[in-house]
Parts: structure tokens; sequence; C-alpha cells
């Protein structure tokens, strides 16, 4: 297709069909490929030109030059934009100048250093040599589909032929150039915060995860065995309220998790919170279960961050009515007073009146299960005395629960990495967790426009090489 005029003389052919046959549906897709064609074969001349242009070439030849990167020549490359239309473009191609270290060459293949090569198509934004548009359906066709294959057949469906193997590479070139700026990449920095209470929650949740069993194959495997031992990812979440307690909706939550630990999960709030502009919060919540390993570290980063700030901590309400019913379960069987007992500790908890649950167990429990029972209240009730004052937590219009937690593990891990028969490494594993948290707050076009519309992108695409983000996972 060659011009306009060429244009529109096949539209009116397969009008023509249409008003004949009436087959709509054949009509829609005839037009929608001839569309495709006609704005690819545009795209082709577009940047063709602009590879070519001398002023975009000294801007490139000058950014090259600060990376120690230098100008070949040129090189056809098979470039893919949206809707998988592909064209073949003239592209300039830079390589490492970097002197390589005498001595003997290592086996193997060699890597080469086609990340760094195609500066102009990084800049323009392109993931690798794929239209970012495209890049972005493809991934969050993988990070929502229940398998990397239905999410293959679902993309030919619309147009986009791939297989599993190019889906896989599309998920990690991008997660990884994510991971390199971890925090401040899911943030729009021209977006201000006026007032507000920050809340932040973290808990834990469970995936399978895939590791080869150590030592030599056998001789009658096909392939090495591994194990898939259930390990605890460690997911946050962020979000505002205002002063009554009402989320601010013009704010769009934060979530993220991690396969690294529980440090490290509150190394990335940290890392959040630097991306933030935290001047005009009033208060900061953090909100969580009874577990120890949260409030020891909550605290430590309260003091280190927030000393000129009002901060509470909340131990949620659910778990802690959970605990009480663990105390009922102390009575006798046959104890008539059960219901009313529970209404009375549940009250006096509502309340943060801990030292009147213990008169409560006192009165009513006896010999060894009394015992049990005040061994409870003492380690859970009143270790986190100053969490469960829930009447007071409602009267300053803070939440009272972690159930944004509680609903983020579910729809970040519970329905995708957790499903029946999923076994992840943990390289993997870390991209999803990452890439689904962008998607699922509503954050992703802010994620994908700082990875694919900022000039500073061909920094990324060179430290994927030589990121250290994902070593711990070898």
């Amino acid at each position: 297709m060659k011009n306009y005029e060429s244009l529109v003389t096949k539209i009116e052919e397969i009008t023509e069909e249409f008003k004949n046959n009436l087959h709509y549906n054949d009509f829609e897709r005839s037009l929608t490929d001839l569309m495709q064609q006609y704005l690819a074969e545009h795209i082709q001349s577009v940047l063709e030109s602009l590879m070519h242009d001398k002023w975009f070439m000294s801007v490139l030849i000058s950014m090259a030059g600060k990376r120690c990167l230098s100008l070949e020549g040129y090189r056809l490359v098979t470039v893919s934009v949206l809707n998988d239309q592909r064209i073949l473009i003239s592209v300039p191609y830079f390589y490492n100048r970097v002197k390589k270290k005498k001595g003997r060459k290592k086996k193997g293949r060699s890597k080469g250093n086609n990340i760094d090569c195609h500066l102009g198509l990084s800049i323009i934004g392109m993931v690798g040599s794929s239209s970012g548009n495209l890049a972005s359906e493809i991934c969050k066709m993988a990070l929502l589909a229940p398998s990397e294959d239905m999410a293959v057949r679902l993309l030919s469906d619309r147009g986009v032929v791939i297989n599993v193997k190019t889906l896989r590479k599309m998920v990690r070139d991008v997660g990884q150039i994510g991971l390199s700026r971890r925090g401040i990449i899911s943030v729009d920095q021209k977006h201000t915060i006026n007032s507000g209470t920050l809340v932040i929650g973290i808990d834990g949740g469970r995936l399978r995860e895939r590791r080869t069993k150590p030592g030599r194959k056998k001789q009658d495997q096909q392939r090495q065995g591994f194990t898939t031992e259930w390990k605890e990812p460690v997911l946050f979440t962020m979000y505002l309220t205002d002063d009554k307690g009402n989320i601010d909706k013009s704010f769009q939550p934060i979530y993220d998790a991690t396969m690294q630990g529980k440090d490290q999960a509150f190394g990335l709030i940290e890392e959040y919170l630097d991306a933030i502009d935290l001047s005009a919060i009033s208060r900061i919540v953090f909100c969580g279960d009874g577990a120890p390993w949260i409030w020891s570290r909550a605290e430590a980063l309260f003091t280190r961050r927030f000393q000129d700030k009002q901060t509470w901590q909340v131990l949620d309400y659910t778990h802690a009515k959970q605990a009480v019913d663990e105390i009922i379960d102390y009575l006798p069987n046959k104890c008539k007073e059960t219901d009313k007992i529970r209404k009375v500790l549940k009250n006096a908890l509502w309340k943060g009146e801990i030292d009147t649950m213990e008169k409560i167990i006192n009165i009513n429990f006896t010999g060894k299960r009394k015992q049990k029972a005040l061994n409870k209240w003492s380690n859970y009730f009143r270790s986190n005395e100053k969490r469960m004052q829930y009447s007071r937590f409602s009267d300053e219009g803070l939440p009272q629960g972690s159930g944004c937690v509680e609903s983020a593990i579910r729809r970040v891990i519970n329905l995708r990495l957790k499903s029946c028969g999923s076994f992840w490494k943990r390289e993997n594993a870390e991209l999803y967790l990452f890439l689904r948290s962008q998607l699922i707050t509503g954050r992703w076009n802010i994620f994908f426009h700082n990875i694919t519309n900022r000039r500073e992108l061909f920094d990324n695409q060179i430290e994927i090489k030589s990121n250290d983000y994902l070593k711990w996972a070898a």
C-alpha cells in the first residue's frame, strides 16, 4: 500500500463486498487488518526517517559517548509494533568500547552487548525491539491469565502471535527494567498530596517455590527432579485516608511484595516513602497482625523516619477477636456462660480495657485451663495493649484493621501465584509479584510511562546486565 489513494480504493472494495455478502464480522476484521497494515507502513517510514536524522544521531552519539559506546554503523532490525505488525528498519548500532581483559577466553556462549546496541530504539520508548504499547499488552495478559499458555492463546485471538518463550522474555525484560528503579518508577512525581493520613500494612502470603534437587541426575531420569516447598512472600500496602478515616481515592494505593524476606520488605517500604512527598502528611499509621517481627521493625522505622509526625500502631481487630476465641476455647465444654463471657471479653477488647480481660479470665477460668488462658492473654494482649485501643482509633478516624493488605494478598498472590500446580522459581516469582502489584493497584500506566518515556531509559537498560537485584535468586 504505497499511498492514501490505494487505501481508499481498498476500503471501497471491502465495503462493496460487505454489501453483497452481509457478513459484518468479516467486514470489520478486513477493515481493521487493512488499517493496521497502512499504519505499520507509515510508522516504518517515520522511524526510518528519524533514525537517519542528523540532529537525532548527534544526540545519540553524545549520549553513547558518556556510556563508553561507539557507533559501528547501521543494521536492519525487525521491530514489532502494536497489534504485532512487524516492520523492517535500519537503525544505528552501538557497541561497548571498553577494552576486554587479557587472558584466556572462557568457555560457553558469549552474552554479547545486545541490550546496549540499539540505543535509538531505547530512547524513543521501545522495549527491546518491540513497541512499548505491545510490550504492555503482552505483560498484562501474562499477569492476568491463569497460565502462560492461556495468555499466548488469548493474545493470538487479538492478532498478537507469539510463543511462550517470547512472552517470558518480554515479562523478564520489563520486570528487570522496573526492578532497577523499584519504588520511584511506580510513582507519578507530578502528583502532589495535600493532606491526610498514610496507612501502611504488611503481612505474609504463601506460594510454592521450585528448586532443583542437588546432586547428579540419575541415568533413567529424563530431567533433574525438583522440590516444591512452601515459601512466604512478604507484601505491603500503602493508602491515604482523610481526617474522618475515609479512603482518599485520588491517591492510587501502592502494593509491592518480595521473596527476599522481612528486612528487604521494610527496605522497600522506605524506598517508596522516599519516592512520595510526605510533607503534607499529618499522621502515619502502621497496621498488621500480632507477629512480633512486624512491630519491632515498625517501631524502628518510626523512630528513624517519623519523629516529627504523629504515628500510630494498630493490630488488626479481626485477628484480636480470633485470639479472644482461642481463650474462650479453654473454658469447660459444659460451661453455660460461654457466649456471655465471649461478649464481655470482646466488649473489653474494643474499649482497650486489657486489665479487665485479665479479671474476667481469673473469675471464670479454673485449673490448668486458667493458666493457659492467662499465658495467651499475657503474650498477645498485654504485649500489644497500645495497639488495641480500637474505640479510640475509631474516634480519631484511624483504621481498626488490616483488611487492605489481606485483600492485596488474595489479589496479587493467591489468584495467580498460589494456584494449584504452580511452582515458581525465585526470580520469576519476584518479577510477577512486582508487576502484578503495579497492575492491581491501577499504577500500571504510571509505571509503564516511566519505563518508556524517559531519556535516561538507556541507563536502566545498561544496568540490566549488571543488575545485582536478582543475584540472590541464582
